[in-house]
């Protein structure tokens, strides 16, 4: 039995929905579609991290820090991949 391959996920930006919505315009990412291709979501997550990372350390970013963290760590749980930043806890025998 082969393992099913993951090709599309739901769009991190949007979760789905199409819209973006504070504005009601379009997302983006997905452009209105809801589901963005692994390659896509992969790549968004690891800009979500860095961004996260570079925001300065205090109360005033720590809201939107821990989002970006936060969608970065749920895409890379869902493709079932893991992340670059834990890749060095990684064991090999």
């Amino acid at each position: 039995m082969r393992a099913a391959r993951i090709i599309k996920v739901i769009c991190p930006e949007c979760v789905g929905q199409g819209y973006l919505s504070e504005r009601k315009l379009r997302c983006a990412m997905c452009c209105g579609n809801g589901r963005v291709s692994v390659c896509d979501a992969r790549q968004h997550a690891i800009s979500c991290r860095k961004a996260a990372d570079r925001l300065g350390p205090g109360t005033l970013y720590r809201a939107r820090r821990q989002r970006l963290y936060q969608v970065a760590e749920w895409v890379f749980e869902t493709i079932g991949e893991l992340p670059p930043w834990r890749r060095h806890r990684e064991v090999t025998w």
